[in-house]
């Protein structure tokens, strides 16, 4: 697979119109850099599959933030694999017309407290033509029954900067299995994660710890004749 890389030309436009959409800048010090410096919504995890790269092994976390634990990143039911670098082969997936449960890539997360999970964004590359041209996000917390997002009009033979919206989702403090599947493609292809080393973004998932509940401050009352706090005053 690694021949393959010499066949593509990459940008470094995906990322930076993927920070954009977050209001980050890019800085040397990579994501944990861009992270704390983010303001809500927060990047929660980020995958950055750089350096050598091998489809029989999980992808780690390059970042998570406080509050959060997440898994590796792993892939079932690919019908090919193979090695990469700065990109993590994901593949070969195949022709597929429906969300089946035997193809996709997990990742699980969980949260410390209460969470809102706001968008999943997935730096994908194909290569033959005949890639997938659609993707799917779906969830544990309805038992991978429904799609939270589907996204079409991918490039079958390119790279695509697919965002997931996942907006829908509750708040929710249990762990979460997060499921990308990839349709629509025609013959085997790879559906591969891009790193920034290649001009992508990894895979980002944008959410934060929802604010716990507190008292309210006691509020005093007035009397309206008086116009004074109906309370006690302090003796000196």
């Amino acid at each position: 697979m690694s021949n393959r890389l010499s066949r593509i030309n990459f940008s470094w436009r995906p990322l930076i119109a993927a920070c954009a959409v977050f209001g980050l800048s890019i800085a040397p010090a990579g994501f944990p850099a861009i992270a704390a410096a983010a303001t809500p919504p927060s990047i929660a995890v980020v995958y950055d599959p750089t350096g050598s790269q091998c489809s029989c092994n999980p992808a780690t976390p390059a970042f998570v933030a406080a509050g959060f634990s997440a898994t590796n990143i792993s892939q079932v039911g690919m019908l090919g694999g193979g090695g990469n670098t700065d990109v993590w082969p994901v593949g070969q997936v195949g022709p597929s017309k429906v969300t089946g449960q035997t193809q996709y890539v997990s990742i699980t997360v969980t949260p410390s407290t209460p969470a809102k999970f706001e968008t999943l964004t997935y730096s994908k590359q194909s290569y033959t033509g005949q890639g997938p041209r659609t993707a799917a996000v779906r969830t544990s917390l309805d038992g991978f029954t429904t799609n939270v997002a589907l996204v079409s009009g991918l490039n079958p033979a390119g790279f695509d900067q697919i965002t997931f919206d996942l907006g829908s989702l509750p708040i929710t403090a249990s762990r979460v299995e997060f499921r990308i599947y990839f349709l629509d493609a025609t013959g085997q292809d790879w559906a591969d994660l891009v790193s920034t080393n290649r001009g992508g973004a990894g895979l980002i998932l944008i959410g934060e710890l929802a604010p716990t509940n507190t008292t309210p401050t006691p509020v005093p009352s007035y009397n309206v004749t008086q116009a004074r706090p109906t309370e006690t005053e302090p003796k000196p």
